[in-house]
Order: structure tokens, then sequence, then C-alpha cells
């Protein structure tokens, strides 16, 4: 693991190498480039571990073998990645960063790079978000009974950190979301009336 001043590389000495972080490993990284991995890059595989607190914070992925993947994360941990760098793809790479499991998500933040972004990942299951891109995870919402009250609440999950929550809330389910609130919580206690609304969450993320 490097630092902000002295930065780590993980390279060859000739041809290309394997990092697999296999069920059971955790890997810590950050300020750390890797380069000229086999096809799948940094393999985390199922059951292997992403220190949360070091996910591959202010990493760079670049020359990595021909038609292969830079960051393989195929566990099921929802992971928020900072400053995650791909250069430009010179060397014929296929993916900057897969996720070929319907398990986990991956949030990239303050990423940069020719070679980073959507268009280059491999997503099956539309579980890898980039910031800045539109492509945001939606909370999931459900509603139920306050007990011994009159009351409902909101409840959402949401995979990633984040600062607050708005809701939006609509009477025609065909018709325009309008603002209503926001909190900080993954829940909100609604005081119903006769109007029947129909409710939206977005998460805003520090």
């Amino acid at each position: 693991m490097g630092s902000q001043t002295t930065h780590a590389m993980i390279t060859n000495v000739w041809g290309y190498y394997v990092i697999n972080i296999e069920s059971g490993g955790l890997i810590t990284a950050a300020f750390t480039t890797f380069e000229y991995l086999n096809t799948n890059g940094v393999y985390v595989k199922p059951g292997g571990m992403v220190d949360t607190d070091y996910a591959f914070y202010n990493c760079t992925f670049q020359n990595g073998v021909t038609n292969g993947r830079l960051l393989t994360i195929d566990n099921n941990q929802n992971l928020t990645i900072t400053g995650a760098v791909f250069p430009a793809n010179s060397w014929s790479g296929r993916y900057n960063v897969a996720k070929t499991v319907d398990a986990g998500s991956i949030y990239f933040e303050n990423w940069s790079g020719d070679f980073g972004g959507a268009d280059e990942e491999l997503d099956d299951y539309n579980r890898i978000y980039w910031e800045g891109t539109g492509a945001q995870p939606a909370p999931q919402l459900s509603i139920s009974k306050v007990p011994n009250s009159n009351n409902l609440r909101l409840d959402w999950t949401y995979p990633f950190a984040a600062s607050s929550y708005k809701i939006y809330r609509r009477t025609d389910p065909n018709g325009t979301f309008a603002y209503w609130t926001s909190t900080a919580n993954k829940y909100y206690i609604i005081t119903p009336t006769s109007t029947h609304y129909f409710y939206k969450v977005t998460a805003e993320v520090p």
C-alpha cells in the first residue's frame, strides 16, 4: 500500500501475472498502480473481501492484457471506490471493470481517465455505478403501517453512503414527481391524508 507522497507500483518482470483474492482473503490497497495483470486483472473472487477503509483508494489500473479486464469484483460487498484512475486504453484492453455476479454493488466516485466510465465496463446485472454519469442506484422502497398508529412508515435501502435523501411524490401514477421533503434517515413517517400518493426517493451522495 502506498501513500499520498509515495505511490506503490505492482508491476511485472516479464509477461502478465495474476492477483486473485480468494474466498476468505482480504485486499487492502491505496495509492497503488496495478499493471500487466492477466485476463481478470485484480480479481476479487466470490468470498474474497476488499478492505472498505482502503478500497482501491486512489489506485491506478493500466497496461492490462489485450482483450482483458483491469479489475474484476465478483463478491457480494457494497463498495465505494474513490479516486480510481483508468488511463487511456493503449493496450487494447476489453473492459476497465467487470462484475459478473448478481450480488453486491460498486460505486466509483472522483474517478478519472479516458478508459473510465460505464461505456468500458462489463456489468451483466447493472451493479456498477459511476459518479457524474447519471447512472446512480435507486433506493428500493417499502411502506408499512406504524404499529398502534394511523401513520405510515416509508423505508428504503441504499447500498452506499449518502448525506441525505430527497423524497418526491405524485398523485397520478403516470404524472411528474414533485419534491416534498428531505431526511438524513433511511425512513420517513407519513401522516395519512385523503389524497393517495406515489413516492420516489433519491440519494444525495457526499
